[in-house]
């Protein structure tokens, strides 16, 4: 078996046939399609099932709702190919794309190889740049990349597990599993700089072979009260990480400039929030300005290479809620 496929699935419905069939178009591969519905409430779970009976090498398994992370650790224990591709279920991969990929990791005999993005918006393709060192780096520098979206300094995004082949063999020899992003936001980080500290042999495949999907989630819907707190759970576990692996300044940088962004986005969704009052918007903005553990990290000031955020972080600080709530209000209206 060439490589397996794992696909989490909760309520994708409206995009999950589109997902499969770009999976099922891959030529000269053998792969097999693990399907991991994590307790769906839609008609996912039905599809799911229609495709396995009429496919056999698609198999279904159904679970209770544990989350992403745990989801995908379901599937690398059933996985039985020599490669593991992760795919999200509301984005899809480029026809064909996967044997030139496979014959890449095995010419080089690679452990992992990172791949570019395109962006989907509701149909409207954004065409990726992603730029990967000319040179290789060493293993700490990788693993600093890895904790956060990019910097402006670098641009280099390797952190989201959709992002990667990997070997098999590698991950089960290194013990390596997704935590659950109910504890922790952003288990994909965590991941790929654990991963990155074992000291893999990486290679970097230049083929935007993924589709992220932009499917136009509404910021109305979307407020999460726990997500600042996960957020700071998310920080000291790249702390021990970047401590532990005597990562640089970047990986530090990108740390704390990744905590502040969870927090712009939680101000973020709070201000837009259909079903909150004004009143109610500014007390739970007010929460987070005045939670212990927030303000711990915030008065550590490392640097932070964006104005926004460096504007955020003082109105956090000087506690001026009005001032943030207009602030994405005006940020951020579309």
């Amino acid at each position: 078996m060439d490589i397996s496929i794992i696909v989490p699935v909760y309520n994708v419905e409206k995009y999950l046939d589109r997902c499969l069939e770009s999976l099922l178009e891959q030529e000269k591969v053998e792969t097999e399609i693990l399907i991991i519905d994590d307790g769906s409430t839609d008609n996912s779970g039905k599809i799911s099932d229609i495709y396995q009976k009429k496919y056999n090498n698609i198999y279904v398994y159904h679970k209770k709702n544990e989350g992403l992370g745990l989801t995908r650790n379901y599937g690398m224990d059933r996985a039985r190919g020599d490669y593991i591709l992760f795919v999200d279920s509301d984005d899809y991969i480029k026809k064909n794309s996967l044997y030139d990929l496979i014959d890449f990791m095995k010419k080089r005999k690679l452990d992992v190889a990172f791949f570019g993005r395109n962006i989907d918006k509701q149909g409207k393709i954004v065409l990726g740049h992603d730029l990967f060192p000319k040179n290789m780096p060493e293993y700490k520098e990788l693993a600093g990349l890895s904790l956060g979206e990019p910097l402006k300094s670098d641009r280099y995004e390797i952190g989201p597990a959709w992002k990667a082949i990997y070997r098999k063999n590698f991950l089960n020899d290194k013990n390596l599993y997704f935590e659950s992003e109910r504890i922790c936001l952003s288990e994909d980080y965590l991941f790929s700089a654990n991963l990155l500290i074992n000291k893999p042999k990486v290679g970097f495949w230049n083929d935007n072979l993924y589709f992220y999907c932009d499917n136009g989630s509404s910021l109305t819907n979307s407020f999460n009260p726990q997500r600042p707190y996960r957020a700071v759970v998310l920080y000291r576990k790249m702390e021990e990480i970047i401590q532990c692996a005597e990562l640089d300044n970047i990986a530090c940088m990108r740390a704390y400039n990744n905590f502040v962004i969870n927090l712009l986005v939680s101000f973020k969704h709070i201000a837009f929030y259909d079903h909150l009052s004004f009143i109610k918007k500014i007390n739970e903005i007010k929460k987070i300005c005045l939670n212990r553990e927030i303000i711990i990290v915030l008065n550590e000031k490392k640097v932070i290479n964006n104005r926004k955020l460096r504007i955020l972080q003082r109105l956090i600080l000087k506690k001026h809620f009005f001032l943030i709530y207009f602030f994405m209000i005006i940020r951020y209206k579309r």
